[in-house]
């Protein structure tokens, strides 16, 4: 599907019909195109969204766009910011170290309560997703490592029966993807082998039903995680000048 940063040189108007077809409203289809430049980063930290020229760009009017904006800074990806109108969201080390405190206390809601629910049928489609995340690791996937990672995680949340868990984990990884692309450049992030082994871990952890060992695995792979991130982000970076 095309975003807004791939379409700036034409081709939206042909592709509107058939996107449309996919998405319920003309919003949808805004926001989808928006937020996916977003995530990707082909819509940095600080770039102007001109309600206009989206709406151009993408053959449709204002008034989606507005709608799809302000759908965004909900989700805290845009602000509006005075005599500058709606930009993307800055990215900061400080929202690193809240996005992974975010992860930690998000994951040991969903495994108090997966540790009770985990049946062998959990367990075993827990399995093939860290098989294939070593697999993606050996053969130097970023990509797709982070999405079996998001996976693993949200299955988990999954496995809680915690709808509202299971949306809030899919969306910080979400979230620590687009920062690993900004800052990180889209490359996987150092220590995936040991992450895998704390993956690993913790299928082995929701079998034994140990919740202690559990959360002890949680604690220390959010943490070590954010240690080696915040290695690899600058220490001056700060919220772009409003």
């Amino acid at each position: 599907m095309p975003t807004l940063a791939s379409t700036q040189h034409g081709g939206v108007a042909e592709t509107l019909a058939s996107d449309i077809a996919v998405f319920r409203t003309k919003q949808e289809l805004v926001y989808r195109h928006l937020r996916d430049g977003i995530m990707r980063v082909e819509l940095a930290p600080g770039s102007r969204l001109i309600i206009e020229d989206i709406a151009q760009r993408l053959g449709v009017s204002a008034i989606p766009v507005r709608e799809a904006i302000q759908l965004l800074q909900s989700e805290r990806l845009v602000e509006v910011r005075p005599h500058a109108g709606a930009v993307v969201a800055g990215i900061t080390r400080d929202s690193v170290i809240e996005l992974f405190a975010l992860m930690e206390g998000v994951e040991m809601i969903a495994f108090r309560q997966a540790v009770a629910k985990a049946t062998p049928a959990h367990i075993i489609a827990l399995e093939p997703i860290v098989e294939a995340m070593a697999s993606a690791r050996k053969s130097k996937d970023p990509d797709k490592l982070a999405r079996l990672n998001r996976n693993f995680h949200v299955a988990i949340a999954a496995i809680a029966g915690m709808p509202r868990v299971e949306e809030l984990t899919a969306r910080l990884f979400d979230d620590w993807d687009r920062m690993r692309r900004h800052f990180l450049g889209g490359v996987a992030l150092p220590g995936a082998e040991q992450s895998h082994r704390e993956h690993a871990a913790m299928i082995r952890g929701l079998q034994a039903k140990d919740l202690s060992a559990l959360l002890t695995l949680t604690q220390e792979h959010n943490r070590q995680a954010l240690a080696r991130s915040l290695a690899l982000v600058p220490e001056d970076v700060r919220p772009a000048a409003k």
